[in-house]
């Protein structure tokens, strides 16, 4: 475990010092749209339907594969160790 730790504060440290490097802009390019205008939008639509219908297709694909090999006997450690 402190090795992933380890490996997480490697690989941010660049990210952190890019960030420092980059230029802010003093005035957004494009003027700002407000929320409402861009959740009207038909492709935000089914942006937000897509994710929706991913996510739901994962819980029940997570949900399902443990209590299917908990049903055929499997141990508990191989039911966990198919969700890792």
């Amino acid at each position: 475990m402190p090795v992933l730790g380890l490996l997480a504060v490697v690989a941010g440290s660049p990210r952190c010092a890019c960030r420092r490097l980059r230029r802010r802009p003093s005035a957004p390019a494009s003027p700002v749209r407000p929320i409402a205008e861009i959740v009207r939008q038909p492709i935000f639509i089914v942006a937000v339907i897509a994710q929706m219908m991913g996510q739901g297709v994962m819980n029940l694909l997570m949900t399902g594969t443990p209590l299917a090999m908990m049903a055929h006997h499997h141990s508990f450690a191989d039911t966990a160790f198919v969700i890792q």
